[in-house]
């Protein structure tokens, strides 16, 4: 998990550093369009009853692999239609039924799910209880798979008969049917073999991939939902934001993937409707308590009441929203009661006065690139009486410094990929987290989390994560939230999309 989260981390200075050079960026791009844009806005319009039957979705990122046990996202974006899962999270992350259609608890470690009959994968073989045993036995032991630690919690998955499984936990785990929905089935033949061509039990089959890395998906008439929408999808991954554009103002796209939001005016523009969602992924600035200056909580408290995030937010983008802790509202754990905090710069320069802040200057690590996300610091600590020093890095430069511990303040991002924040809290806040890059431990909160990671009555562990995000975030003041992306999507005049929180893109939430 610990390498994994390095690649995430990777992702979001990456993504962020993008973001914050946008505005320079796209203005160039948006310029050099503009002019362009009416002309293709003229074109001839889809007949609003025409039924499009073929999809071309342009995505902003290529395809690498089509290995079922990676969390890579650019991959599942494909996978998710091919192959299924046990269960699945619909778009606001409540679970529901999909390879298995009823489950329930034998115990408080042992779990029997019943199947789904009559499912057939795409080359004509039966789904059984056999095929799930060995994608869960390829994700523990296939060199490719990241889910090898998700699932460690499963002590064994035993096949009762042929649509019948008991999967048993090494101790009470409540995130188990979150863990199953990463875990998608293939067939027994496939446990150890090489997947390029990934088989599986979902709405999509794969066709092909050709030269330019395009992956063209056909329905399957033997689908076990409902009938597929497409009779093709056109996968076309275009990391240039020049030729996503080009594809768009030349009415070759009905599907855009996670649109810049200052490329959003040319969309429009273009004849393409919006939707937006709030993602998973909140952007924060986190203390170091290693630092002389920091491990005074009135320091931490003088920052925190002398930023106005609102005012950051807003200079950002209308697609920018103000975070006021360390997970997304949606996700399990979010704590409704966590005040806004609006800022108190008289109360900020008091405590700048009466702690290790006076005549101290604070270093701070950003991303390369965020000169934006810096003088805004830099603004707001010196008109509360702070100086500061700012570094801009490289990734891999910020990843180091930050493992180093060489800043008083880092800038990250995390996404609560199971949709609860018990995933951010083990990972960032706990004692021995394995990516608890700030030296916080705080006994109370390493109680609260191991309670919640056994605890299966679901307001016990609710109440418990609230805890632990108002400990964190008002009384310990672990770091300052600041900011969550909205996902963006276009889509072609005629279609209709129905976003989901985590990101994911189901083509049949896509609807004609």
């Amino acid at each position: 998990m610990k390498g994994f989260l390095k690649i995430l981390v990777l992702i979001v200075v990456i993504f962020v550093l993008i973001f914050l050079m946008g505005k320079l960026f796209f203005s160039s791009i948006i310029n050099s369009f503009i002019t362009n844009v009416k002309e293709f806005a003229l074109r001839e319009q889809v007949n609003e009853e025409q039924h499009i039957t073929e999809l071309n979705v342009i995505f902003p990122n290529s395809f690498p692999t089509l290995e079922p046990m990676t969390l890579d996202q650019n991959t599942k974006h494909i996978n998710l239609n091919i192959l299924d899962s046990l269960v699945r999270p619909d778009r606001n992350l409540t679970i529901r039924p999909s390879l298995a259609l009823t489950w329930g608890l034998i115990d408080e470690t042992k779990w029997e799910f019943i199947l789904r009959p009559n499912v057939k994968f795409h080359d004509g073989t039966s789904f059984e209880s056999d095929d799930v045993l060995a994608s869960f036995n390829r994700a523990m032991n296939y060199e490719r798979s990241q889910l090898t630690e998700i699932l460690s919690t499963i002590k064994k998955i035993e096949s009762i008969d042929s649509h019948t499984l008991v999967v048993e936990t090494v101790e009470p785990d409540p995130l188990l049917l979150q863990k199953l929905s990463l875990l998608l089935i293939i067939p027994s033949e496939y446990e150890e073999e090489l997947v390029e061509s990934p088989i599986g039990t979902g709405p999509y089959m794969f066709d092909n991939k050709n030269e330019d890395g395009e992956i063209i998906l056909k329905s399957s008439a033997d689908y076990w939902g409902e009938a597929p929408h497409f009779e093709k999808i056109i996968c076309i991954p275009k990391p240039d934001v020049r030729e996503r554009l080009d594809l768009v103002l030349g009415g070759m796209a009905d599907f855009l993937a996670f649109v810049p939001q200052e490329a959003v005016d040319v969309v429009v523009r273009a004849g393409m409707d919006i939707k937006t969602v709030p993602s998973l992924e909140v952007q924060f600035l986190l203390f170091n308590f290693k630092s002389d200056i920091f491990v005074d909580r009135k320091a931490r408290k003088a920052l925190f009441l002398g930023l106005n995030r609102d005012e950051l937010a807003n200079s950002l983008g209308e697609y920018v929203n103000r975070a006021n802790q360390f997970v997304s509202n949606g996700v399990f754990g979010f704590n409704s009661n966590i005040d806004e905090f609006s800022p108190d710069y008289g109360a900020a320069r008091d405590l700048v006065l009466s702690s290790a802040l006076e005549d101290t200057k604070v270093q701070i690590s950003l991303p390369l690139g965020s000169e934006f996300l810096g003088d805004y610091l830099k603004s707001q600590l010196s008109n509360i009486g702070i100086l500061s020093s700012i570094s801009y890095l490289t990734a891999e430069e910020l990843l180091q410094d930050i493992f180093d511990g060489d800043a008083d303040i880092f800038f990250l991002g995390f996404k609560s990929e199971l949709g609860d924040s018990s995933d951010f809290v083990h990972s960032v806040l706990a004692s021995d987290g394995n990516f608890n890059l700030s030296s916080y431990s705080n006994p109370e909160v390493d109680r609260l989390l191991e309670e919640s990671l056994v605890e299966m009555d679901t307001e016990k562990r609710l109440f418990n994560l609230q805890t632990i995000m108002e400990i964190a975030v008002e009384e310990d003041i672990v770091g300052i939230p600041l900011f969550e992306f909205d996902t963006i999507y276009g889509f072609k005049d005629g279609l209709d999309y129905r976003p989901r929180i985590d990101g994911f893109i189901y083509f049949d939430d896509i609807y004609n």
